[in-house]
C-alpha cells in the first residue's frame, strides 16, 4: 500500500480553492461534492446528468481549474451505483 506524504496531497487552501471551482464549474451536473479522510474528492452525480459525457467533460476540462504540483483523486459516483470512475491527477503510484 502506497502512502502519500503530507506534501504530496493539497493544503487545507488548495482543497478549498479547488472544490470551489470544481463546484462553480461542474456544480450543476453533481448533488454532492466533498473530500474524504484520504483527501479524495467524492463527488456524487446529478440522476438527471449522462454520467459517460460528463465524465469526458470533467477530463477536457479539469486541467483549466487544477493547477496545482500536488496530487489528487476524485471519484466520481452514477446516481444510484457503488461502482465509480476514479480520475488521478499528478498521480505518484502510476495507477
Amino acid at each position: 500500500m502506497l502512502i502519500k506524504k503530507k506534501e504530496d496531497m493539497l493544503s487545507n487552501v488548495q482543497s478549498v480553492i479547488f472544490i470551489h471551482e470544481f463546484l462553480r464549474r461542474f456544480g450543476e451536473y453533481t448533488i454532492l461534492a466533498d473530500y474524504d479522510e484520504s483527501g479524495k474528492l467524492i463527488v456524487f452525480v446529478n440522476p438527471y446528468a449522462d454520467f459517460d459525457a460528463l465524465v469526458a467533460y470533467i477530463c477536457e476540462n479539469i486541467f483549466e481549474i487544477f493547477s496545482y504540483t500536488a496530487s489528487l483523486e476524485i471519484a466520481l459516483y452514477p446516481f444510484g451505483s457503488n461502482t465509480h470512475v476514479k480520475l488521478s491527477l499528478n498521480s505518484t503510484n502510476g495507477r
